[in-house]
C-alpha cells in the first residue's frame, strides 16, 4: 500500500476511534474529480468555462483537473453541479469508486436520520384570498 503522510494516518485513526459514525476515504487520486471521464470532465468545464483550443492538456490522474484550461480560479462547485446534472451515473470504470461513494452515503444518511426537519411556515395570508399575489 501507499505511506500515508502522518496529518492522513492521524485523520484515519480519528474516524476509526469514534466507532463507525464516520468515515475517511484516502483517494489514489489527487482528487475526487480525477475519477471522473476525462472527456465528460473537459466538457463540463468548457461549459462553465471556455477555454481556447490548445490550453487543455489534463490527461487524468494524479494532475490536479483544475489546473488546466487557462483559469486561475474555477468555479469548483458550479462544475460539480454541471457534470452532475449532465452524468448523474457514478463512473463505472473504476469499481472502488462506488464502494467508497455508497459508505459515504450511509454516514450522510444516518446522520441525517436524527434530525428534525421544520414545520412548514404558516402562510402569511390565511384568508385564502390570493387576489393579492
Amino acid at each position: 500500500g501507499q505511506t500515508l503522510r502522518p496529518e492522513k494516518a492521524r485523520l484515519l485513526e480519528e474516524f476509526e476511534a469514534v466507532g463507525g459514525r464516520g468515515y475517511a476515504w484516502v483517494t489514489d487520486a489527487y482528487t475526487i474529480e480525477n475519477y471522473l471521464d476525462v472527456a465528460a470532465f473537459r466538457e463540463t468545464y468548457e461549459l462553465v468555462h471556455p477555454i481556447k483550443s490548445g490550453d487543455w492538456s489534463y490527461q487524468g490522474a494524479p494532475s490536479d483537473p483544475f489546473s488546466f484550461g487557462g483559469v486561475e480560479r474555477p468555479a469548483k462547485v458550479k462544475i460539480a453541479r454541471q457534470y452532475v446534472a449532465n452524468h448523474p451515473e457514478v463512473p463505472s470504470h473504476i469499481p472502488a469508486l462506488a464502494r467508497h461513494l455508497d459508505s459515504v452515503l450511509t454516514v450522510i444518511r444516518n446522520a441525517n436520520e436524527g434530525l428534525v426537519r421544520p414545520a412548514a411556515a404558516p402562510s402569511l395570508d390565511d384568508s385564502g384570498d390570493d387576489s393579492n399575489v
